[in-house]
Parts: C-alpha cells; sequence; structure tokens
C-alpha cells in the first residue's frame, strides 16, 4: 500500500498478463503518436478500460478512479487552451490530454505528476539533443513539432516500475 496524501492507494501488484497488457497498449500508442503525431483513439480507449478493469478488484471508490480519469487531463487541457490563447497557436495535442486519462487509471492521481515531470524533462532533453544533431539553435529546435505522447507512456511505465507494481 502506497499512501499520498490525503488518497490511500491499494492497488495490487501488476499480474504479468496485466503489465503486458500495458505495455503492449503503451508501445502500440507510442508508434501511431511517433509515425502520424495523433494518438489513436482505440489506443487511449483500450488503456483506460483496462485501468479500469485492473482497478476495479483494489477496492477504491468510484470518486476516486474518476478523479483518477479526469482531473489531470481536465487541468491540462485547460492550461493548453491558456496557452494557445496567449501564443496563438497549440503547443499540445488533445490526444495526449485523453492519454493522461488512461494512465491516470493506471498510476493515480499521485502518479501522473511524476509522469508529466518525467515526461517533460525527457522531451527537453529531446529537443536538446535534436539541436546539438542537427547544429540548430536551440530556439529553432524548439519550434520542431514533436510527439509527447512516447515520452507520456515511457514515463508512464516508469511510475508503474517506480512503484514495484509490475
Amino acid at each position: 500500500m502506497a499512501v499520498y496524501g490525503a488518497f490511500a492507494v491499494f492497488w495490487p501488484p501488476i499480474t504479468p498478463v496485466w503489465g503486458l497488457i500495458m505495455a503492449a497498449l503503451l508501445i502500440w500508442i507510442s508508434v501511431e503518436d511517433f509515425r502520424s503525431y495523433e494518438i489513436p483513439d482505440p489506443g487511449w480507449v483500450l488503456l483506460l478500460c483496462g485501468g479500469l478493469l485492473y482497478r476495479s478488484g483494489s477496492g477504491d471508490p468510484l470518486w476516486q478512479l474518476a478523479l483518477d480519469a479526469l482531473v489531470w487531463p481536465l487541468m491540462i487541457w485547460g492550461i493548453v487552451l491558456v496557452h494557445a490563447w496567449l501564443r496563438g497557436r497549440q503547443g499540445f495535442g488533445f490526444g495526449d490530454v485523453k492519454l493522461l486519462s488512461g494512465i491516470g487509471v493506471w498510476v493515480g492521481f499521485h502518479g501522473v505528476t511524476t509522469t508529466l515531470l518525467v515526461a517533460s524533462f525527457s522531451g527537453i532533453l529531446a529537443i536538446l539533443a535534436l539541436a546539438s544533431l542537427r547544429r540548430q539553435p536551440l530556439a529553432e529546435a524548439a519550434a520542431n513539432v514533436i510527439a509527447f505522447g512516447p515520452f507520456l507512456c515511457l514515463s508512464c511505465w516508469a511510475v508503474v516500475l517506480q512503484e514495484g507494481r509490475v
């Protein structure tokens, strides 16, 4: 049992079958996002449903599952809208926001915090590496479009591994 602030998380360890399902979905979503810059709708829906099935046996109340699946995506979508209004362009796709709802069910409200932090730092490191490899100024490299879904998926898997649930 891990305790995060006011929220107690009573998840059992992810069995190998659930771990394989989650890993397969995260890999598929990552590859599709990297290839097309779009999170496949069936991917995040399956991730969400798989997480709900997995968590259904944990005894968590329905309000906690809803909190895990909705709060972070709604907050991020609000930030996306404010950024688009201020900058005149969208910086984060709605597919990534939807993906966060599936991730939230698997790793919980506070696990999404870590997932977002690790994914953001990884994305920044990728931009720095691209700038270095292409010998571009950093501002020019930062203007490039990169798929953020693979960073979210890899960070989600790292959080699951770090929590010792696999």
